[in-house]
């Protein structure tokens, strides 16, 4: 499965320019961890999360580092606080190495880019709505898949919790079928058994 399946393409976005106080705003209203900065032309330039964002809370008036806090300017804007060149991958990445990249980094999204223009953005949340589909639909998806390739009505499918269990496949033809079945929204994993 890859990205462009799964990603939401409809990404709130701010712009370098754009005040903290409207980043906080969006952040806490959608509920999200991170909010990709887009130029003007829609090509991303940076990312803002809200471990930026909770950085610049001040400490209470007691501690003795409030005057140096204190002392240094103020960030008004996305751009003084955004990480720029922020880690992406494009709507072709398999989603399997999108979230291999988020368990490396412990990113909880990532922005989907075609060369540097935002495209959609794939979040953890967005993986698992696209495992969460009941088996009686990843039947109908693999049965379509083999009909597909193999004929109509060719080779028994039967799903138990995503696992596909395909019999009365030629030799010659498991390894395809198992990887088109694989590619079912759902599927876990794909076991190519023998007739009944």
């Amino acid at each position: 499965m890859l990205v462009r399946e799964i990603m939401t393409t409809d990404v709130v976005t701010v712009r370098p320019g754009s005040p903290i106080r409207e980043a906080v705003g969006l952040l806490v209203k959608h509920r999200f961890t991170a909010l990709p900065v887009v130029d003007s032309g829609g090509d991303l330039v940076g990312i803002v999360t809200e471990t930026d964002l909770t950085a610049l809370r001040r400490h209470d008036a007691r501690s003795p580092r409030l005057r140096e806090e204190m002392a240094g300017p103020v960030p008004v804007c996305v751009a003084e606080v955004a990480t720029p060149n922020p880690i992406t991958v494009q709507p072709w990445t398999d989603v399997a190495d999108a979230v291999a990249l988020m368990r490396e980094t412990g990113h909880r999204s990532l922005p989907v880019v075609d060369g540097h223009r935002l495209v959609g953005i794939v979040t953890r949340g967005d993986v698992l709505r696209a495992d969460d589909v009941p088996d009686s639909r990843i039947v109908a998806g693999a049965r379509r898949m083999l009909d597909g390739y193999l004929g109509p009505g060719r080779g028994e499918v039967s799903v138990s919790d995503g696992v596909v269990v395909v019999r009365g496949v030629p030799d010659a033809e498991r390894h395809t079928v198992a990887v088109l079945v694989h590619q079912v929204p759902g599927v876990r994993a794909v076991e190519i058994a023998e007739a009944s």
